[in-house]
């Protein structure tokens, strides 16, 4: 099943307007998210709710928003008033935007704090780096460096994966 709000999902719900979703308790055996928490303005309601309605797993996706800052100054290095996709101020209103600017840390301590309520733990996680460092094998080496000294995934992950488990 799919929510969304443009597209053919099989439920179009505007999330941004829901604090509730229309789903019973524990109705859906695992809850994905990807990339969409840090679009609403709902963020904390809909979180809470990821949880509410899954049974045994909640996967959640967030982008790196330091990451994405950190590529748009290279930008701005090279183009002058080159607006971020998601940040900075286009001269035209984008129909979509981040709502939400947060490190890798907050975004797992957040998702944890509504787990927590709902009995789930925290059973993996894992940054993602952009294809092109992945291509020039330095994936393994941020990723080493990264567990102890998270500073290289803090600048450098385009993403973090979360997975969590009901207890």
């Amino acid at each position: 099943m799919e929510i969304d709000i443009e597209g053919n999902p099989t439920h179009r719900i505007n999330l941004e307007i829901q604090d509730r979703l229309p789903f019973s308790d524990a109705a859906f055996h695992t809850v994905l998210c990807l990339d969409g928490l840090e679009h609403l303005e709902t963020i904390h309601a809909i979180t809470e709710e990821m949880f509410r309605i899954s049974k045994q797993s909640v996967i959640v996706s967030l982008p790196n928003p330091v990451a994405e800052i950190f590529r748009w100054g290279k930008t701005l290095l090279k183009e002058n008033n080159a607006p971020t996709k998601f940040y900075g101020l286009p001269l035209v209103k984008p129909r979509d935007r981040h709502k939400w600017f947060f490190s890798n840390s907050e975004a797992e301590s957040f998702l944890i704090h509504f787990a927590e309520k709902y009995n789930f733990c925290l059973k993996f996680k894992e940054a993602i780096f952009p294809k092109a460092r992945r291509q020039m094998g330095m994936a393994s080496l941020f990723k080493i460096l990264s567990g102890p000294i998270p500073i290289f995934s803090f600048f450098f992950a385009q993403s973090m994966i979360f997975q969590f488990e009901k207890r």
